[in-house]
């Protein structure tokens, strides 16, 4: 699988799920593996909440192509 630049700066973290949903997610998205699938969560649940709030976020992240 090619590797794409991020279209915004990352940082690496260390995340504890539950036993067998990193498996289950890389099964259901093997062309975009695991990890791209919960960056995409999590960005979309930050934009959303910062939204809700009122704040403005700085680096907005495009539409998320998770199926």
């Amino acid at each position: 699988m090619a590797t794409r630049k991020s279209p915004y700066p990352l940082e690496k973290q260390t995340l504890n799920l539950r036993e067998g949903d990193w498996g289950k997610l890389q099964e259901m998205h093997p062309r975009l593996g695991a990890g791209k699938v919960v960056r995409e969560l999590v960005i979309a649940h930050v934009d959303r909440v910062a939204l809700q709030l009122g704040e403005a976020n700085t680096t907005p992240a495009e539409k998320a192509d998770i199926p």
